[in-house]
Parts: C-alpha cells; structure tokens; sequence
C-alpha cells in the first residue's frame, strides 16, 4: 500500500514556513529541498531555504501526518489550516496536483506576456485544436463551476472599455476575411448547425423577458449613438440582396412579430405613465 508524508519546513524558531508531501524519507526529502536552493532555483520557498544557510543554520523538517492515498487532499487541508492559523507559509500554491492557488508577481506576468506577444499558430496548429475541440460539449457540473468561478469578478474599468473602444474604431476585415467568414456560414446552414433549436430559444428568450426594462437615459444614449449615422451605398445594397434572398415569412411568423411589437408597445406606454407620475 503506498504511504504519503506530510510535513513541514520550519524555521529556527519552529515556526513553520513550508507545508509538502513525499513517499521518501524526510532527511532525504530535506536534502532535495537544499540542494534545490544551493543550486539557485528561484522560489519563495528556495530563496528562505537560502537565507537560512546564509545565516548559519539549516531549517528543519517534522511529520504532521501519513496517509495511504497520493496526499494531495491531505496536503490541501493542512496548507489551509496553517494558512488560517497565521503562519507564513512559503508555498506558491494551494498544494495537491498541479498550480491551484498560484498567482504570479508582476515581473513574471510582463515575462509571460512579452513571450506570447505576436505569437501566432500555424494554419496546421489551429486546425489540430480545432479538430479536437468540434464535437466537445462541457458538462452542466463543468457550466456551472465556471460561472462560480467568475461569479462576482470585477468588471472592466472605463478606462479599459476606452481603450477597448479605441483599439477597435475604425477596424475593417479584409474582403479574404469575409470571404471565409461566409463560407463558414454557409457550412453550417448546411450541415444544420445554423439552426437554433426550439429549447435554445426558449432559453434566450426567458433570458431576455427577465432583463429590466431599458432606462429613459440609456435610449437617449443609443439614440444620439446612432444619430447621424447612414449606412454607404454599397451597404444599403448588400443589405436589400441579402433581404431579397431571404425566404417569405410565414403567418405564424408574422402573427408573433406582430404580438411582440403590441406588448412592447404597452410597456412602452406604461413606462411613459409611470415617468409622468413619477
């Protein structure tokens, strides 16, 4: 049956100062420890473990528990519980598998960032990914973890919405660009992918009937945005072909567009009463 230790690096005076796991003996896992310092890897971890030899002294190690499974669970719960405590731990992540928990300084994201700056895939490169990604469909536990996650996340600044705004004024697609874009499109209208299905819209639309009604000062936003704007020639007569091809709607159709635009309009009515009585 395998074994997992769970100990802790501790400082001169006991305090502890970093929580691990090994299925090796600790004076040998102390050792890697050192050796990893001495040999100049860059950690909080490695740059204490190279303080303390600079001062004379070499840190110590204890076992806190053993556990007959990889210990990353118990790793977990013993890095929280210190952390709680108040101790001043050295560890980088939450522990377990992989990096949970860890968020880079700044120096090293401006690293990360001119690394990947104008970094391009290869057209064979993307279609890998896109090859493995057709088809993939996430779990409602999956959806639902994500939206926890970024639950409550802040919202961009105005600052980052204008420069946003500035970055994307002005920007054309090439006729290449759209050019593939329509083939794509025609692709999926073809292979029925276009089509939304009839629990699709349900959704959107419970989605949109749940949003507030537009503020009075939100319509006079939008309304002095479009202000003044005329769409050229060319546009105008792309968008006439384009409706021209466009299959005749049905009654039913027409039946709910029809209803759609009475109740807007009632709401309408009854929002300009309730700003008159306000």
């Amino acid at each position: 049956m395998r074994h997992t230790h769970i100990y802790a690096l501790t400082d001169y005076d006991g305090s502890v100062r970093y929580i691990g796991k090994t299925g090796s003996k600790l004076p040998r896992r102390l050792s890697c420890h050192i050796s990893e310092a001495r040999c100049g890897k860059r950690n909080h971890r490695c740059n204490w473990i190279r303080a303390c030899l600079a001062a004379g002294y070499k840190p110590g190690i204890k076992l806190l528990t053993t556990v007959s499974d990889s210990g990353s669970k118990a790793e977990i719960a013993t890095i929280a519980q210190f952390r709680k405590s108040g101790a001043k731990l050295t560890n980088a992540t939450d522990g377990g598998e992989g990096s949970t928990g860890y968020n880079p300084p700044e120096e090293v994201r401006r690293k990360i960032a001119a690394a990947h700056t104008g970094k391009k895939y290869t057209l064979e490169r993307r279609q890998a990914i896109s090859r493995a990604l057709r088809g993939k469909k996430h779990t409602p536990e999956h959806i639902r973890n994500v939206v926890a996650a970024n639950a409550g996340k802040r919202k961009m600044s105005p600052e980052t919405k204008a420069k946003l705004v500035a970055l994307n004024t002005g920007s054309h697609r090439s006729e290449a660009t759209k050019a593939k874009m329509r083939e794509a499109w025609v692709r999926r209208k073809l292979a029925g992918r276009g089509r939304v299905s009839a629990e699709t819209r349900a959704k959107l639309s419970a989605a949109a009937k749940a949003r507030p009604p537009v503020t009075a000062e939100t319509r006079a936003k939008i309304s002095a945005a479009g202000m003044g704007r005329r769409p050229s020639e060319e546009t105008r007569a792309k968008l006439s072909a384009a409706q021209r091809r466009r299959p005749p709607m049905s009654a039913e159709t027409k039946a709910k567009i029809s209803a759609t635009k009475k109740r807007k309009y009632r709401e309408k009515l009854q929002r300009t009463e309730e700003d008159k009585a306000a």
